[in-house]
This record gives C-alpha cells, sequence and structure tokens, in this order.
C-alpha cells in the first residue's frame, strides 16, 4: 500500500493531470521519449473471482529514439505523479518489470521506436523451489517469505495478516516457486500479487482492500479507476 503525501492528496483533490517517467536498465526517460504505456495489473484471475493463482502484471510500451541499447531482462520501473498549474507531488512507483521481448521499428524521418513487452517479479517464480535446510512440512508464510527471498521482493506487510490459517507446506519437490505459491494461495482462498512497490503481497477473495477491485485491476492510491492521462493524446497507463 502505497503511501502518498499531503501535497499529493492537496493537488488531486482539484483539478489535476499526471506526469510519468520510466528507468531502463537506470536510463531515464521523460514522457517526450513515451509514445504510449500501458500495464494490466491483475487482482483476481478472470472475470469470475477465483483462488489458487499467482499472478502476474504486463506493461507494454513504445519508446522513441532510446539513446541506449535495452539490455535483455533489462528492468523497467514505472513512475506518476500528480500535477496541476503551480504543483507537483512526489513520484510514486508505478511498478518494476523486466523485458520479456523487444521490437525495433525501421528508422524513417530520423524516428525510431522500440516496443517491448515485460513481466513483474512474479515471472521470476518460474524456477524451481530453492534449496532449505529446514525440516517438512513448513508453515507457509514462511515458505512465501523464502519465495519473496530467492526473487528478489520484500513480503508486503499486509500479507502474513491475511494468511490466518497455518496451512503447513509439503516439501515442494518437482515444483517451481509459483505453482507453490498457487497452493497456498488455494489453501487460504485468494491470490499472490507483485504489488507496485515491488512487494508479494496475498489477496484474499472475502475481505480486500480499498485499493483493490473484485474484477482484478488495482487501482491508484486515491481510488480512481480511469486511464493516467500524460502528454499527447493517445498516451496513457491504464490503471
Amino acid at each position: 500500500m502505497q503511501t502518498t503525501s499531503a501535497l499529493y492528496k492537496q493537488i488531486v483533490s482539484g483539478r489535476h493531470w499526471f506526469n510519468t517517467k520510466i528507468t531502463i536498465a537506470g536510463n531515464t526517460l521523460l514522457e517526450t521519449q513515451i509514445k504510449e504505456i500501458e500495464t494490466e495489473r491483475p487482482g483476481i484471475n478472470a472475470e469470475i473471482p477465483s483462488v489458487g493463482g499467482a499472478l502476474s502484471a504486463t506493461l507494454q510500451m513504445t519508446v522513441i529514439n532510446p539513446s541506449f541499447t535495452i539490455p535483455t531482462r533489462a528492468e523497467i520501473v514505472v513512475y506518476y505523479r500528480a500535477c496541476n498549474e503551480t504543483q507537483t507531488s512526489e513520484w510514486l512507483k508505478y511498478g518494476t518489470f523486466y523485458v520479456d521481448t523487444r521490437e525495433t521499428s525501421a528508422n524513417y524521418n530520423a524516428v525510431q521506436t522500440v516496443s517491448i513487452t515485460a513481466f513483474d517479479s512474479m515471472i521470476k517464480t518460474e524456477a524451481d523451489y530453492p534449496d532449505t535446510n529446514h525440516n517438512w512440512p513448513y508453515l507457509d508464510k514462511n515458505v512465501v517469505a523464502e519465495i519473496a527471498s530467492a526473487i528478489g521482493v520484500s513480503v508486503d506487510s499486509r500479507t502474513n495478516g491475511n494468511l490466518t490459517a497455518g496451512y503447513m507446506v509439503d516439501m515442494p519437490v518437482g515444483y517451481v516457486m509459483r505453482e507453490v505459491l498457487e497452493h497456498i494461495a488455494a489453501a487460504n482462498c485468494g491470490n499472490f500479487v507483485i504489488t507496485a512497490e515491488n512487494k508479494l503481497l496475498f489477496v484474499p477473495l472475502i475481505g480486500l482492500d480499498p485499493e483493490e477491485n473484485v474484477v482484478g485491476n488495482y487501482l491508484t492510491p486515491e481510488g480512481s479507476t480511469d486511464a493516467l492521462q500524460f502528454g499527447n493524446e493517445g498516451w496513457y497507463i491504464l490503471v
């Protein structure tokens, strides 16, 4: 759950718009180099509420004339901020993603674009469960913490409060980490996601926090379901 400043809240309470920027492998691109960007961050698998998922967020974007080579599996971080005629808020994270595919257009009138598809840290769970020395079965909360550590994220503070069944996990022989998360999610009647702050969160089917909704999309901190519009017409982040 992101914490926003008093200035952010003040700006969005009146006439405002949003700016965005991205970093790719440590290089910053501002709106003038972003043709379009769209994220899909599911909180529930499909339109019918279901449980037992470990769901990835997806980033689709096109950038203009990047001055650097975008590496394979490069890390992309998306940020946004609220603005009005005289003020701008702090930058807020809108997700960390890793490049899956890149497609470079032909150079036309000195303009070259690169279209990118990327996924959040959940994609890293498509690997075998890490070797451990403890005895099995093992408490689900501890297993979740081990998986988070293995993929390089922290556990969202709400996760342990949502995992209340005390489910004991058998030794995950022959399973990737994503399958283990799916088993834990099913046992606790919910789904795992990666938050905009790059944290592993368990989302129960019942008792969702206000920043989530049952049709599957995470909302902005203030609850808006509109697209975040920035730059020229047609440039957007869906929220």
